[in-house]
């Protein structure tokens, strides 16, 4: 298999990047990402760095606009015990929007999951999702 810069494999470089977001978070990902951008050379491993990026980044946005949901349903609910209304049904919308939440997170540690995965063994032409989009803008 074809060497990174770093002497690993690209394979192993792409799982790394992949388990970083998985694990670590926006830091350790992004860090390792912004290696791959600035001294990769591969096509491959560079998709796969902003393919795990824009997954990261991707589910977590549309968890923080669900979480805003809740919240705003909440200060309409407070508003309305203002003039007196206090049978609001905001305690069922908090529960629903954290069922959803928790049931994104775990589509987004899945599919973090499967595409290091299958880095890790080098099923390259498998796991990048929005191939044709990415080689427009790398």
């Amino acid at each position: 298999m074809e060497k990174s810069k770093l002497g690993l494999s690209l394979g192993l470089l792409g799982a790394l990047v992949c388990f970083a977001a998985l694990f670590g978070g926006y830091i350790p990902c992004f860090i390792v990402a912004g290696y791959i951008l600035l001294r990769e050379e591969n096509a491959w491993l560079r998709k796969m760095a902003v393919a795990t990026v824009v997954v990261l980044v991707g589910f977590n946005l549309v968890n923080y606009v669900l979480y805003l949901i809740p919240d705003a349903w909440n200060w309409v609910a407070s508003l309305t015990r203002v003039f007196g209304f206090d049978d609001f049904p905001h305690q069922k919308l908090s529960e629903v929007a954290s069922v959803i939440t928790t049931g994104i997170t775990n589509i987004k540690e899945i599919v973090l999951c499967l595409m290091g995965v299958l880095a890790l063994f080098g099923k390259k032409d498998k796991m990048i999702i929005c191939d044709k989009q990415l080689e427009d803008q790398i």
